[in-house]
């Protein structure tokens, strides 16, 4: 995505602008060290100045009496844009009144001094209590009719004579989206999602003890994340599982990423799943969204378990390509997470892998079948092995070796998966995992996470094979498969072979 972000020499005068009538804006500034501070401009009094404190970073104004200091962005041009959003985190004490004295301003048309600038004040909804160094996050709509050519956002420090405010301010994000959407340019003709979702539930008030998003509050941010990512993403189709077992839920997402992109584009399957509550948890399930212009599902949605709590978490769809009449099946599901010291949950994901394997082995009205979703376990562990002795191979680490999707204990693992059977996998021309919201691996998402699992991609052409090894890269064409502590390669034929070429039986 090209970022139309201008560095500038604001106590000269000098910007650089450039033309255009809308381009997207996804720039972030995490001011995590002294050059990410540098690429901002201090104008004004200088209180402005970079500061970290444990694993904190952040720019921060104190210390001085009777002071006027402003901490700007860069420029961007936010012409004909839609849906512009500006977050950040920040914290402070000492201030006698923060939301006079701590204040986030915009600037449509900045000409490089901030005396003379015309600047409108955007209201900030989270204030810290003052008393500690919470961070607290903010995001931020900003009307279209406040943004312009040369947009510049400033955080503006005003201290008096009777008060020395301290703030800290990080996590800087501005995002933009232009009418028709915008997003990564995929690698295929059609680009398949798969996400788990982290228990979104539109009816959170039903599920405030176990929910992550417990009050409208928190629903609204994170559909606005969710939002963003998907647009990002750009893909044709998204598989999601830990959604609420209701149509509302879907059909409530599917019009925000509508109303974000400016266009009737998407819409969400409807599988006839409602469940207010039972025994089961069945009130989670696994749905689908898909590009009404792209693509078009045939046949029923159907359950790849007969387990009554499987039945909405393991999902099976057909979905034909519109240009090509090309069809494949798709397969979403949820594995058992697992549980305790002992993983009380693996015969239970191995009952989860047999029911779906002896599923996809029926008739499905396409042989080209493509399986997703959260698995909870790595493709080393007996429940995977029995998809990959079915023919499946895994294609996130076809593509990627050091592939992982989840994190736990500062370490990444790979338990969201896409498996292709070996007609579809010769289809298939990339698989990427996105980096969105994973969070101890050494990298920061709080802008952007709305879950604790990252979404991934597939890339595909549906009706053009790969004819051969020799057709794209040699490191692409097999996947690397750990059994019993041993390296093992699998070709898309099901053939495995030893590290020595040695042909062995799976």
């Amino acid at each position: 995505m090209k970022r139309i972000v201008c560095l500038c020499a604001c106590l000269t005068g000098m910007w650089l602008y450039i033309q255009a009538s809308c381009t997207p804006v996804d720039a972030s500034w995490p001011l995590s060290s002294q050059e990410s501070f540098d690429q901002l401009s201090t104008a004004g009094d200088n209180v402005w100045y970079w500061d970290s404190y444990g694993s904190k970073t952040y720019a921060k104004a104190s210390g001085t009496y009777n002071q006027d200091g402003w901490l700007l962005t860069p420029a961007a041009d936010l012409r004909e844009a839609l849906n512009v959003s500006f977050s950040f985190s920040h914290a402070h004490k000492s201030a006698g009144t923060p939301e006079s004295e701590l204040t986030l301003w915009v600037c449509a048309n900045y000409g490089g001094d901030v005396t003379t600038a015309d600047w409108q004040q955007l209201t900030i909804p989270n204030y810290s209590d003052q008393y500690n160094w919470n961070f607290r996050d903010n995001e931020i709509s900003v009307p279209v009719n406040k943004v312009g050519a040369n947009t510049v956002f400033g955080f503006r420090y005003t201290s008096t004579d009777t008060t020395r405010a301290q703030w800290e301010v990080n996590n800087i994000v501005l995002t933009s989206m232009c009418p028709g959407g915008g997003g990564d340019t995929p690698n295929g003709r059609l680009r398949v999602c798969g996400q788990n979702m982290r228990n979104y539930y539109i009816n959170y008030d039903n599920y405030q003890s176990t929910r992550a998003n417990y009050d409208h509050a928190a629903f609204a941010a994170k559909t606005s994340k969710i939002v963003k990512a998907f647009v990002k993403m750009n893909a044709d189709i998204y598989a999601m599982c830990e959604i609420e077992a209701c149509e509302l839920v879907l059909t409530q997402l599917v019009d925000s990423i509508n109303k974000y992109i400016g266009e009737n584009r998407y819409a969400a399957l409807n599988d006839g799943i409602n469940v207010e509550w039972d025994s089961y948890d069945n009130n989670m399930k696994s749905g689908f969204i898909y590009r009404k212009d792209k693509v078009k599902p045939f046949g029923s949605n159907t359950a790849a378990s007969t387990y009554n709590y499987y039945k909405n978490t393991m999902r099976i769809q057909g979905f034909q390509e519109i240009s090509s009449g090309e069809k494949f099946v798709l397969s979403m599901n949820h594995f058992k997470a697992k549980t305790g010291g002992g993983d009380e949950g693996e015969s239970q994901r191995n009952t989860n892998a047999t029911h779906l394997v002896n599923a996809l082995s029926k008739s499905l009205g396409d042989p080209d079948i493509l399986v997703m979703g959260d698995l909870n376990c790595e493709v080393t562990e007996d429940p995977l092995k029995k998809i990959i002795n079915a023919g499946f191979a895994e294609q996130l680490l076809r593509f990627d070796a050091e592939a992982y999707s989840h994190c736990y204990g500062g370490e990444g693992n790979l338990i969201d998966h896409a498996f292709a059977n070996s007609t579809m996998s010769q289809q298939i021309r990339s698989a990427q995992i996105y980096h969105i919201c994973t969070t101890n691996c050494g990298i920061d998402n709080y802008a952007t996470s709305y879950s604790d699992h990252d979404p991934y991609v597939v890339d595909m052409n549906l009706g053009e094979y790969n004819q051969g090894i020799s057709d794209v890269q040699d490191n692409v064409q097999c996947t690397k498969v750990m059994i019993d502590g041993q390296l093992f390669i699998l070709l898309e034929s099901g053939e495995m072979f030893d590290i020595m070429g040695k042909r062995v039986q799976k």
